[in-house]
């Protein structure tokens, strides 16, 4: 029995990091991750012996959850709709896991961002010789969507993960070598351009991350900075990437009609999609119980083809802007299942925020404050990774909160 008890935090130290590494990796890596980890937990727990209490903490994730499958009952696209609860499953799933394992907070969250850091390091050196192979042979460097492709990733997805990796860096025992480890996952995150995490790591590496790095690392760490900027600058295609944005552009958002060839740029399509959500929601009872969960997508091209947005070539497989979703996680939940909803969602965030700041965990209030920014800009629940990693990082704040109670 000894023997077995002491493999329990090895075997749960093992699906943590496996689960951290799947983030990097296919689908269905990922979904055999969460059922080992699933796993290792339900054993930990049996062989603790502890008895399990439920948290009165999970009842904001339950009922969003709970009344994301009420709103099937008015969704009229009920295939749509049961594929949408299904995906959304890891909001009840990650809380009851890390709930079997909650004497294990600290050794849960130690593994996972040390693994994180692992697979950002690994991919980073990939993408980046990716990127000076391409370079060699066609001399443009690929960035955003063209980089992540290499890996079958989502560019904005998986800037997060690395900037998550990038944060942890001043977290863990300081030293240079760890000071190395963020220059080839800061290189890529800029070869990625993400404009939402580079602003986001330019107002953290500012504040907060200069108090965190020691006195000889100082120099560095600004000069480090300055080289990144400096690279923002003179590379074309970042350069291209990151002055996409056209204040000016912002008024097409608000046209009563576009050509089939009207430009939009990141900003301009977001606040069109924004205006489409607010005008097709924000009226009677959809405002407060939304459309449905299923039928978001139907309203929402529905509201394309009306303004005339361009909708794609067949023969060249391209669909346009049709079946974009809202890229705002708010506008989403509000379309999907009404103010109600969008609610919920806010006193999940509001909550998480609370706890970590009362707790002083820097490092987790920095990532749900990254999250709830990123909101805003996407759909995050939308996709596997981001739903995942999401019900994951608030399963942790609540598991931790609930150790530092007892």
């Amino acid at each position: 029995m000894i023997q077995v008890q002491s493999y329990i935090p090895k075997l749960l130290s093992l699906a943590v990091g496996l689960f951290a590494l799947s983030l990097f990796l296919p689908l269905k890596a990922n979904l055999f991750a969460i059922y080992f980890l699933g796993l290792a937990s339900l054993i930990s727990f049996i062989k603790s012996g502890a008895t399990f209490k439920f948290q009165k903490e999970l009842w904001p994730v339950l009922a969003l959850f709970g009344y994301l499958t009420l709103s099937l009952i008015w969704t009229e696209n009920l295939n749509e709709g049961q594929f949408e609860l299904e995906r959304k499953a890891s909001l009840v799933v990650f809380p009851i896991i890390l709930s079997l394992s909650r004497s294990h907070m600290e050794q849960v969250k130690r593994v996972f961002f040390d693994a994180l850091l692992l697979g950002a390091v690994v991919v980073s050196l990939f993408l980046i010789v990716i990127a000076i192979l391409a370079y060699i042979d066609f001399h443009r460097l690929p960035v955003h969507h063209d980089l992540s492709n290499a890996i079958n990733a989502h560019a904005v997805y998986l800037s997060l993960l690395l900037t998550l990796a990038l944060f942890w860096i001043p977290f863990r025992k300081n030293g240079v070598a760890n000071f190395i480890l963020g220059i080839p996952i800061l290189l890529t995150l800029i070869f990625l351009a993400s404009k939402i995490f580079l602003t986001i790591i330019a107002i953290v590496a500012m504040g907060f991350f200069y108090t965190r790095v020691p006195r000889k690392l100082k120099v560095l760490t600004i000069l480090t900075f300055a080289v990144s900027c400096l690279a923002i600058l003179l590379l074309s295609p970042v350069r291209e990437r990151v002055k996409d944005i056209d204040i000016s552009n912002v008024n097409i958002a608000l046209g009563d009609h576009f050509d089939y060839n009207t430009r939009f740029d990141g900003l301009s399509i977001r606040l069109f999609l924004l205006r489409a959500g607010v005008e097709d929601v924000f009226h009677g009872k959809q405002m407060i119980i939304g459309h449905g969960i299923g039928d978001f997508q139907d309203r929402l091209n529905q509201k394309i083809i009306d303004y005339n947005l361009y909708i794609g070539n067949e023969e060249f497989n391209d669909t346009g802007y049709f079946n974009y979703n809202y890229h705002n996680q708010y506008m989403q939940i509000t379309s999907q299942a009404g103010i109600i909803a969008l609610i919920i969602l806010l006193i999940i965030m509001v909550s998480a925020f609370i706890k970590t700041l009362i707790s002083s965990d820097y490092f987790l209030l920095i990532s749900i404050t990254s999250m709830t920014i990123w909101f805003l800009t996407e759909s995050v629940l939308q996709k596997q990774l981001g739903i995942v990693l999401f019900s994951f990082l608030y399963s942790l704040i609540l598991a931790r909160s609930s150790n530092e109670v007892k």
